[in-house]
């Protein structure tokens, strides 16, 4: 006899997502802290957040702040690219910060706009065909079998090889 559902028992913390996680990822995204201030502040442990982040919706939260921040930032890094470009003291430093701006230019226009969409999307790559060797062609010609003695009886000779040695 199985015993019958008892009461939910709703003296369990919540699971995924609590305010508790976000405050901390927030404070350590957004506000610079660290991880241990970052806790502090949000009334947790570190190792609560560690245990917090091994679940797929706060790894989730985790990463689409890092996408954030990492756009926010893109222009306070080209300006201070800019910066490094226009100073005298370092010429290299100039040369370079150039460089990274092109390259930054350039994986933008590659970059797509959006992310990904839902539904199927079927992609026509047209790669260059591989040229396949060159067949050899073998020539064989009947022989008339009384020409053939016995020691190469049914052996085939090819033109390109040594003949087949004697078996012994």
């Amino acid at each position: 006899m199985t015993q019958p559902a008892g009461p939910v028992d709703k003296r369990r913390r919540k699971r995924g997502l609590t305010i508790a996680i976000r405050t901390a990822i927030d404070e350590m995204i957004y506000d610079r802290r660290s991880r241990a201030e970052a806790c502090e502040k949000a009334g947790i442990t570190e190792r609560a957040l560690y245990l917090g982040l091994e679940k797929a919706e706060v790894a989730a939260y985790w990463n689409k702040a890092i996408v954030v921040l990492r756009a926010g930032e893109r222009a306070q890094n080209f300006h201070r690219l800019t910066n490094i470009r226009d100073q005298d003291e370092n010429r290299a430093a100039a040369v370079k910060a150039v460089q990274l701006m092109e390259a930054l230019d350039a994986e933008a226009i590659a970059r797509p706009s959006t992310g990904a969409k839902p539904g199927v999307t079927i992609r026509i790559i047209n790669v260059p065909a591989v040229q396949a060797a060159p067949m050899r062609t073998i020539e064989l010609r009947p022989t008339d079998p009384d020409e053939l003695d016995d020691s190469n009886r049914g052996s085939i000779s090819h033109s390109r090889h040594e003949p087949p040695s004697e078996k012994r």
